[in-house]
């Protein structure tokens, strides 16, 4: 057994002793039978739906947490989205040696996910416009990329001398 300085005794769960109690407050009783504050015991009546509504989650400000009202729809962003994934990975895709190759069907698909998606946020049917649009953008962008790597790998490739004399 180690010392200690303040000269506790370790804890022995064995003993049948329960160890002592502290607290910061004199005043509080260990041998109280209900728990400190206002609140009501287990067996309470008065707890129930009555004192329900003081104790209800308040949401953060701008925070809805309702459905819409019947007959009404939820957006539907997922093609605005859609196309911006499309439209990053065909600008990164068409980086590469077989760009257009790799990133031409991304990139087609970028196009038309991403202006279908504008066609419902001018609808109303969605409301991520901008997204929509970087989609759209991201994959001409990516397309013209590719386009141009590929003319400048066929100017490379017939400029070289492959057959020495």
């Amino acid at each position: 057994m180690t010392h200690d300085p303040y000269g506790n005794q370790p804890y022995d769960p064995y003993a049948g002793q329960q160890p002592q109690e502290y607290s910061l407050d004199p005043s509080y009783n260990a041998q109280q039978s209900s728990p400190p504050g206002d609140y009501p015991s287990y067996g309470d009546a008065s707890y129930g739906p009555q004192d329900a509504q003081q104790y209800t989650a308040v949401p953060y400000a701008g925070q809805s947490y309702t459905a819409p009202p019947y007959g009404e729809q939820m957006p539907q962003n997922g093609l605005g989205v859609t196309a911006l994934v499309l439209g990053i990975c065909t600008i990164a895709l068409s980086w590469c040696c077989y760009g257009l190759i790799l990133g031409g069907p991304t990139g087609v698909l970028a196009i038309v996910f991403g202006s279908i998606g504008l066609q419902k946020a001018n609808r109303g049917e969605a409301n991520n416009r901008g997204v929509a649009m970087a989609g759209l953008v991201c994959g001409i962008a990516g397309l013209a990329i590719g386009v141009i790597m590929l003319i400048l790998l066929l100017a490379l490739g017939l400029s070289l001398d492959t057959y020495p004399t």
